[in-house]
């Protein structure tokens, strides 16, 4: 027993750390930093603030590089330590949580990986160490910091969930840097475990190589696969909270996974592959399946009718109707998964009307909303583009006369290559300074509103349209200019290329 007299629990016993988590939900972070401090401690400069709070709420502050709560027995595997984990969330438009940023998990070190003679296995780094076992807090995100509220609770394996490709990334990020080129890091590098900055923006630290500085990272686990964690959290709306079942990971199965990986990267030494191993991502390629069973060929009719959904009016039943069929599938939410859900299995969702040419009959395809005052401030590598752009998955539908008679065509998950996310790294970066340089300004030319930014015609793969339909919405820019509400979108000629890339290029379909 570690009894902790000033928060009156046990801090080494699993249950009574669940009581004292539970006692968290439903109060805002202002009344626990009160409760725990005796007077408010924020700091509108300190951005590690809200982490903190939550933090002191189980235990005092430290530096060590080692779980939060250090004594606590996993029920299943022979690990001892539970890390907390503060996960903020932000509303969606259509009523849903949403996942922003990723999860920090522990700092690299790039002497200690490069001047190693191999490869620290997975299971001896400090990932394992530090964050194998988790007890996440999500919160909300708000204005005022304080007011965010304790919004649910999850305690996550590591091991559970997308494991095989995180040690594919780990694997490939430590010879990159064992190569000498920690410099060259960036999170688009990887899949799901990633080597996100951290730190000021101009700190740095030994890359390794003499001479050679490189910026501080830290391993991460990305968007996507937080938002995956949240879906399988089931904290899907403002009125509900949960603290699921454990992932209840065992040391077999923890063992059959290691060997598995082992295996695979001997046969990849074996090819001559030294980057990496090569694993396909089985489930993506799952969903894959499913949706070709039950969506491919089939009428946006004739899948409500198996689902026994007869809300056919408005101008999305097409996306409402793939949606829920995307919960149905196995591990999905079932009937507890919103019909206007943003993102499903971490993935970006868009299900869009196209014509003959597969070209979309909008503008193209819309990205969740960014306020232009945040997106003047982001920086491309870690900016909620790249977070959204990750994986995402399309859904076409053919256009027909009604939209309940359209048909489903083969979906696509779509993750940007190295030319594409070139050539959408210098457009972003044309559209940020945009803003900075308040070429968003709203002014009128005869009757209608416009502003300098690039039109459409311009770019490739991005241009910037009004958030709302008849762009009445006004937000205000990083200079203070009041502008008309604006969003990303995806060109339409962009999103048809994805499914027939031109022949110079490969001339196959990525279907």
């Amino acid at each position: 027993m570690t009894w902790d007299e000033k928060r009156n629990y046990d801090s080494s016993d699993l249950a009574s750390v669940e009581n004292r988590a539970w006692l968290m939900v439903g109060n805002s972070l202002d009344e626990l930093d009160i409760e725990i401090n005796v007077i408010s401690t924020y700091n509108s400069s300190d951005r590690g603030w809200t982490g903190k709070v939550i933090h002191r709420w189980f235990t005092d502050d430290d530096n060590y590089s080692e779980p939060d709560l250090p004594n606590v027995p996993h029920p299943s595997l022979n690990h001892l330590g539970l890390e907390i984990k503060a996960v903020p969330l932000a509303m969606g438009a259509s009523g849903e949580w949403l996942v922003q940023f990723p999860m920090s998990l522990a700092m690299i070190n790039y002497d200690e990986i490069y001047q190693s003679e191999e490869i620290e296995a997975i299971e001896d780094s400090v990932i394992f160490r530090k964050d194998r076992w988790t007890l996440a807090v999500y919160y909300s995100l708000e204005k005022n910091k304080p007011e965010g509220m304790i919004l649910g609770l999850g305690i996550w394996d590591i091991e559970n969930t997308g494991f095989v490709t995180m040690m594919n990334d780990y694997y490939k990020l430590n010879q990159f840097i064992k190569m000498g080129n920690a410099h060259r890091l960036s999170e688009t590098l990887s899949d799901t475990l990633s080597a996100r900055r951290k730190g000021g923006a101009g700190q740095k630290r030994s890359g390794g190589p003499k001479g050679e500085a490189a910026k501080s990272r830290a391993w991460a686990l990305k968007a996507h696969y937080v938002r995956k964690r949240l879906e399988m959290d089931r904290i899907n709306s403002k009125e509900k909270v949960a603290f699921l079942e454990h992932d209840g990971m065992t040391e077999n199965q923890s063992q059959r996974m290691l060997n598995i990986y082992q295996k695979s990267l001997e046969y990849a030494k074996e090819k001559g592959h030294v980057g990496s191993p090569s694993l396909r991502n089985l489930e993506t390629r799952r969903i894959m399946e499913y949706l070709m069973k039950t969506l491919t060929g089939k009428t946006v009719l004739d899948v409500a009718r198996h689902l026994n959904y007869d809300s056919f009016g408005g101008k999305d039943v097409h996306a409402r109707v793939a949606r829920m069929m995307l919960h149905q599938r196995p591990g999905g939410l079932g009937e507890k998964g919103s019909t206007r859900a943003t993102y499903i299995d971490g993935m970006l969702v868009k299900v869009f009307t196209v014509d003959d040419n597969d070209l979309p009959t909008e503008y193209g395809l819309k990205m969740p909303h960014i306020p232009l005052v945040d997106l003047g401030e982001e920086e491309w590598e870690d900016c909620s583009l790249i977070q959204n752009l990750h994986r995402v998955l399309l859904i076409p539908v053919k256009k027909a006369e009604s939209l309940i008679e359209g048909e489903y065509l083969h979906p696509l998950i779509w993750r940007p290559n190295r030319r594409e996310l070139k050539t959408i790294k210098q457009e972003w970066e044309v559209f940020r300074d945009s803003i900075r340089n308040g070429k968003a300004k709203r002014y009128r030319v005869g009757k209608r509103n416009t502003n300098d930014l690039p039109v459409k015609e311009d770019t490739q793969f991005l241009h910037m349209r009004p958030a709302a339909s008849d762009g009445t919405v006004t937000e205000l820019d990083p200079l203070g200019n009041e502008c008309t509400r604006m969003t990303l979108w995806l060109n339409d000629t962009a999103v048809q290329r994805l499914f027939h890339p031109p022949s110079h290029l490969g001339g196959r379909s990525r279907r």
